[in-house]
């Protein structure tokens, strides 16, 4: 009603147009006290263009922009203690759009745009001539966010204090129809704060329903995966039930219409793609559901983690230990073993890891030395003189908790994985550490590696 209410009263002027008569008047009043009938409301749209047409004595071109967006808030809602006035909410919709781009001889054409095709709830069966495009077609490809030639129009024109290599990085990364795409949002957001990088997206809001499939344990894996920089292989469908939304299946059409994920087709006839995250923008925001999810297993709070995390940098590995026994000993119910327990502590690894980034630069599995080192962590600030190397392993035997820490510890030393660690000059003392678990149990071993 206060979308419609804010509509009518754009178009208050009506109330003057001498081609309205006193009936119609007193309908278009009730539509700005808001003491409309369900009945009116459903006719609102049509009524609307009918009273512009006959005062501009022209056909109506309708807009309507994230159309499902007020139908995903109200699935969030009601799908569980209501599902009766989901269905209602859907009803109104159905017939609220059906009514004004149905058989409307006062519509020239129409323009709907949202995040999701709502497949089985009608919206759509009753319109005319419906043309439907994705991110996924060519068509229309260009106008889902700027193009590297108008971001660089931008940024000939506003001065800003970051480079242009670092503005791609942040935000660039969709390829849409083989055309490269900028998040139009935090592409302003940006320049209008003369470049200064931050994370704009993530506070732009209407996030409730990716929300919600980020932190399922069922897409965990995944995730861990694409933070790490690598793809998944999934299949699209452009059409989805809302009772299918929490099927792993659909999990990933959602986060792609969503502007979460960057596609590159494998196999259009079979809808298969290759998914990745487009930019570090997102990465962020996906290192903070993982982080969320974990908070949520652990039960521990982000100010417990930072603390937990400053406890290993600053050597003091016994309390780090006994500290994080207490949290896993009251942490929410998981398997102990197998692939489970591995996405568990892998997101609680790639958590810890991001409390930290404000400090070191962090490198998974990166070569150094004769090895590949699980985690180095590179101090950025020169007053920094501390690295750090990070080895986790998960066993099946908690009686072999021991053995496989020092296991890790020694492929450290061994292999010299504090290599491209001691190659930075700032950096005056190397703390290796090798971190085991299973279960609801770990054992830390460390030691200090002279530079």
């Amino acid at each position: 009603k206060k979308t419609l209410l804010r509509l009518f009263k754009a178009h208050k002027y009506l109330l003057q147009s001498d081609t309205i008569d006193a009936q119609e008047k007193a309908l278009f009043s009730e539509y700005l006290q808001e003491t409309s009938s369900k009945t009116n409301l459903q006719y609102s749209l049509y009524f609307l263009s009918e009273l512009l047409h006959r005062h501009f004595k022209r056909p109506v071109y309708i807009l309507i922009d994230e159309y499902d967006t007020p139908i995903n808030h109200a699935y969030l809602k009601f799908k569980d203690e209501s599902p009766q006035t989901f269905e209602q909410v859907v009803e109104l919709f159905r017939d609220l759009m059906g009514k004004a781009l149905k058989s409307n001889e006062y519509l020239k054409k129409a323009l709907v745009t949202g995040i999701l095709r709502i497949a089985k709830a009608n919206i759509f069966s009753d319109w005319n001539n419906v043309r439907e495009y994705t991110l996924l077609d060519k068509s229309f490809a260009n106008s889902y966010g700027f193009t590297q030639e108008e971001v660089d129009t931008l940024l000939a024109q506003v001065p800003v204090r970051t480079s242009k290599a670092q503005i791609q990085h942040w935000y660039n990364g969709y390829n849409f129809g083989g055309v490269t795409i900028y998040n139009p949002w935090s592409i302003m957001c940006c320049l209008s704060n003369e470049g200064v990088l931050d994370h704009y997206w993530i506070d732009s809001g209407g996030t409730s329903l990716v929300d919600a499939v980020l932190l399922k344990d069922e897409v965990q894996e995944d995730l861990h995966l694409l933070i790490r920089g690598e793809s998944i292989d999934r299949i699209i469908n452009t059409k989805i039930a809302f009772k299918e939304l929490y099927h792993p299946d659909s999990f990933y059409t959602l986060l792609l219409f969503s502007g979460y994920l960057n596609p590159e087709p494998i196999d259009r006839l079979t809808d298969l793609y290759r998914l990745s995250i487009p930019n570090h923008e997102l990465a962020y925001i996906y290192e903070k559901r993982v982080l969320s999810w974990v908070e949520g297993k652990l039960h521990i709070t982000s100010r417990e983690y930072i603390s937990l995390a400053k406890l290993l940098v600053e050597g003091e590995v016994a309390t780090f230990q006994r500290t994080l026994q207490e949290f896993l000993d009251q942490a929410a119910s998981f398997q102990h073993t197998g692939g489970a327990a591995e996405v568990f502590y892998n997101g609680f690894m790639l958590a810890f890891l991001s409390m930290l980034s404000s400090y070191y630069r962090i490198e998974s599995e990166y070569e150094s030395g004769v090895g590949k080192a699980d985690v180095v962590l590179i101090p950025k600030s020169k007053s920094n003189q501390s690295g750090l190397v990070l080895e986790y392993k998960v066993c099946q035997d908690p009686d072999q908790l021991p053995a496989t820490a020092q296991a890790g510890l020694k492929q450290i030393l061994i292999k010299d994985y504090a290599a491209k660690v001691r190659s930075h000059d700032h950096v005056q003392k190397i703390l290796a550490v090798s971190l085991a678990f299973c279960g609801k149990k770990v054992t830390v071993e460390s030691d200090v590696i002279s530079v």
